[in-house]
């Protein structure tokens, strides 16, 4: 009896602490999130000591919020070990979650990557809703490592593919192992179980692998982009992704997820500060192993990939505030741009990996997944299938909307579309037409080898409409916010020496700097006259400016 006595005191001390941290963790605008493997929850913080070391870490970066990993690579955390280290966080005022890495699962090994699961393999999907229950019956919320696809051929896939193509078939059974295996099998133990599926950054051949982007934002309850640049893709690419799939989902995209890997710390952080541009509202940090633990857990990547671990948490650290207060800022502001458009569930011919880079040009962009009238467009051919795409031309042309093609969008046009832009013949690969304000074309070469005075007059002809103007070299990005108590805009240098940005307005709006990335004091904001600003930015860091009556 007394036992039965003490374990309903138990639940319900539980119960208020879990309450407490979810009242806390909605009350921010923000949140700051982090992921632990396997290793570090099966060997550390089964130990009061190594949970302690981690609070210390999770405090340090503001992380009100941990995803416990149930399952990678081919090994289990024991439920009885991941009930109490929940248990333990929880009191201690974390929120937590379950993750489930879908790494090989199946008994089929997959030739065309070993680490990945076959999903035509029943002892594949037996294992997987096994995991799926096992985990929801601990966690209200789950994540879906971005491994949940598949790229196997094996005789089994042959069969089941018949005359389909890979895309289709691959498309069409994640949905249905989406929709029974996780989905259902996670309701089946917990119906207030939610599950988060957290797309991988290949934002062009996410279908090739079995991601129905459209389809599977409607299944699940939230989606999470994974904006990983690192060190081999344009910045910008994490905001612009982290915004189109919040577009798809209708706001469910919750979060973007980044990672140490191959990102030195300036890298790193800006990652962050791009995620944030994008829309996120929650900053899900990857992982507990690689910037704090020296035991980097299972994964695939060699050690060398995370030397940066724990350096770039310090950087993360140097400026955990300064990003709070970006996203609590623009959060409640309505981000403004060149509406840059790719149709889902397609990969285009040309222009591969364009869409990331724009922004690296200085052009304010707003992700889309629509094509539609906008203050100014740019056309590239990821959105040469939309099929209101003539309406969409025609209707810029008639109002003098200012607007850029690729080479790869007009060449990709039905040739009856293409008769409205009164060209003689088709455009060499890689150039760009421009047509501004008052319905003049211009040819243009590639827009990545413009000079820095070719770049500000094409930039601003795009952007004219939205009452600015700035002169800044390359790998310079600008985002524009909007609200009704004022404007506000976000300028990251990411060059790896001090540039100078001038930037003038239409309105008399007098700007401050609000903000400055790592430290305020590394900006350098002037006046120069009652319309016009002129900022030094030192290297790798971001300036927040914006009207004055902007609290």
């Amino acid at each position: 009896m007394i036992m039965k006595k003490m374990k309903i005191v138990f639940m319900f001390f539980m119960l208020v602490c879990y309450s407490c941290t979810e009242n806390n963790y909605k009350s921010r605008e923000h949140h700051f999130s982090m992921t632990c493997k396997v290793d570090c929850i099966n060997e550390q913080f089964i130990t009061e000591e190594g949970r302690q070391k981690a609070m210390d870490f999770f405090k340090a970066c503001k992380v009100d919020k941990i995803y416990l990993e149930s399952y990678r690579h081919g090994v289990s955390v024991d439920s009885k070990i991941l009930k109490e280290v929940r248990d333990a966080f929880t009191m201690a005022g974390i929120q937590c979650a379950g993750c489930i890495t879908t790494t090989q699962m199946s008994k089929t090994v997959v030739s065309e990557w070993d680490i990945t699961t076959c999903y035509t393999d029943s002892t594949g999907l037996g294992f997987l809703k096994e995991t799926v229950q096992r985990t929801a019956k601990l966690f209200d919320l789950i994540i879906l490592d971005d491994f949940f696809f598949t790229v196997c051929k094996c005789p089994l896939c042959q069969a089941a593919r018949g005359n389909r193509t890979w895309e289709e078939f691959r498309k069409e059974q994640m949905l249905q192992v989406s929709q029974e295996f996780v989905l259902n099998a996670a309701k089946e133990v917990n119906p207030a179980c939610k599950i988060i599926i957290k797309y991988p950054c290949w934002y062009e051949t996410l279908q090739g692998s079995g991601y129905d982007v459209i389809k599977q934002s409607e299944l699940f309850d939230y989606t999470f982009a994974g904006t990983e640049t690192r060190d081999s893709k344009p910045q910008t690419q994490a905001c612009w992704y982290q915004s189109w799939l919040n577009d798809i989902g209708d706001g469910k995209c919750e979060g973007g997820w980044y990672d140490p890997l191959s990102s030195p710390p300036d890298i790193y952080v800006e990652q962050a500060r791009q995620t944030i541009l994008g829309g996120a509202k929650e900053s899900l940090l990857h992982c507990y192993d690689y910037l704090d633990s020296d035991n980097k857990g299972i994964a695939m990547d060699k050690d060398s990939q995370v030397k940066y671990g724990k350096v770039d948490a310090l950087a993360l650290i140097n400026e955990i505030e300064g990003l709070q207060q970006m996203a609590d800022l623009i959060s409640t502001m309505k981000p403004q741009g060149v509406l840059l458009a790719k149709k889902p569930n397609e990969s285009p011919k040309h222009d591969f990996e364009l869409l990331g880079k724009i922004g690296m040009l200085g052009i304010p962009f707003i992700g889309s997944a629509n094509i539609k009238q906008n203050a100014a467009c740019l056309f590239t051919a990821h959105a040469s299938n939309f099929n209101n795409i003539e309406i969409v031309i025609n209707k810029c042309i008639n109002e003098n909307t200012p607007f850029i093609v690729s080479s790869g969008f007009y060449n990709a046009l039905d040739e009856r579309i293409k008769k409205q832009f009164n060209l003689e013949k088709s455009m060499p690969e890689n150039t760009y037409l421009l047509r501004d304000i008052n319905g003049e074309t211009v040819f243009l070469n590639d827009l990545f080898t413009l000079d820095e005075t070719q770049l500000d007059w094409v930039r601003n002809k795009l952007i004219l409409p939205f009452g600015i103007q700035i002169n800044a070299p390359k790998n310079v990005s600008l985002h524009l916010f909007t609200s009704d108590q004022g404007n506000a805009e976000v300028i990251e240098n990411f060059n790896d020496e001090t540039v100078f940005v001038k930037i003038s307005f239409n309105n008399a709006q007098k700007r401050v700097l609000k903000l400055g990335l790592p430290s305020i004091n590394e900006i350098n904001f002037q006046q120069e006259n009652e319309k016009e600003y002129l900022i030094q930015l030192e290297p790798h860091t971001l300036a927040l400016i914006g009207g004055d009556i902007i609290k």
